[in-house]
């Protein structure tokens, strides 16, 4: 039987791919037909498997391990079953969930007086430009009412003034 070693697994779709060791093209192969538990491999092991001369692409049947690769079985590194593998889920403690409740509440806060300052300027912007229009229109009416004025002393007539006329 052809030797190789496991080149990738993908555990979430159980199968793996093998390099042989003569070289050439990685096998696919199944979790069903490795023969012993799919959680024991891990990459870099030795494998030994036959080759599936009826599949279209390179494919390996009855892979085993290799006795040598592992070392005897007290060597064998335990491995957890499964339903430890999983990452536990992280829970907050009660303190833990006040102490965001509190931050949160702190933030809201926060928030609501930087709307109110932000509002607050955005009025005080508004106020400005209206003063600024408000005297800027005064000026101008003044000026205007000014120009008037001084035309209307250039153009009004003088009175005549009292003379004999023969």
């Amino acid at each position: 039987m052809p030797i190789g070693t496991i080149a990738a697994l993908i555990p979430e779709k159980p199968f793996g791919f093998i390099k042989p060791a003569g070289g050439g093209d990685d096998l696919f192969f199944h979790q069903t037909e490795f023969k012993g538990e799919f959680s024991e491999l891990t990459l870099g092991l030795e494998v030994t498997y036959k080759n599936d001369l009826h599949s279209e692409k390179p494919r390996a049947l009855e892979v085993a391990l290799v006795p040598s690769s592992f070392g005897s079985e007290i060597d064998r590194p335990k491995r957890h079953p499964k339903s430890l593998r999983k990452k536990p889920k992280w829970r907050k403690t009660d303190e833990e969930k006040d102490k965001d409740a509190a931050r949160a509440k702190e933030l809201g806060v926060l928030w609501e007086k930087s709307q109110a300052v932000k509002k607050q300027a955005e009025l005080d912007a508004q106020l400005e430009a209206e003063s600024q229009a408000e005297s800027s229109q005064a000026e101008s009416s003044q000026a205007e009412s000014s120009q008037a004025e001084s035309s209307q002393a250039e153009s009004s007539p003088s009175e005549p003034q009292s003379g004999s006329e023969g």
